[in-house]
């Protein structure tokens, strides 16, 4: 049976692995280190990998700081121009990353996912325990 023209294994490991990777973000970030590699498991082109997991990063980043704003959390005078710079930097991202060929965008995420994983696993996390005011 296909599900637009996958295997129904195919569309189960997707929602599995976004699933787990949404589950991540949610505790402590970094969900793009699951989801990355279950899109290219499930044979999307790389190019189409990538926009498809920065777009679910997006859409729960949006989410994320409509509540921020509502609950009146944001400093709009440092806000403006961190949006004003993140979208500069989305779109200088986006043009570089569509100008590399797609073997050579395989081979820096080879090497640059793992170096995320560590650095996202080895946070310092608060050990629960009180401590003492100084």
């Amino acid at each position: 049976m296909n599900i637009f023209g996958y295997p129904i294994w195919v569309v189960a490991l997707v929602c599995f692995g976004v699933f787990c990777a949404s589950f991540m973000d949610a505790i402590g970030g970094g969900g793009g280190i699951i989801s990355l590699p279950t899109y290219l498991l499930a044979g999307l082109p790389m190019h189409f990998a990538l926009g498809t997991n920065k777009l679910s990063s997006c859409i729960g980043t949006v989410a994320s700081t409509v509540r921020y704003v509502k609950n009146g959390y944001v400093d709009w005078l440092l806000g403006v121009p961190s949006i004003v710079l993140a979208l500069v930097g989305a779109h200088l991202g986006t043009r570089l990353h569509l100008a590399m060929d797609e073997q050579y965008l395989k081979l820096v995420l080879l090497f640059v996912l793992p170096v995320i994983a560590v650095i996202s696993f080895e946070k310092e996390r608060p050990s629960g325990r009180a401590q003492a005011p100084e």
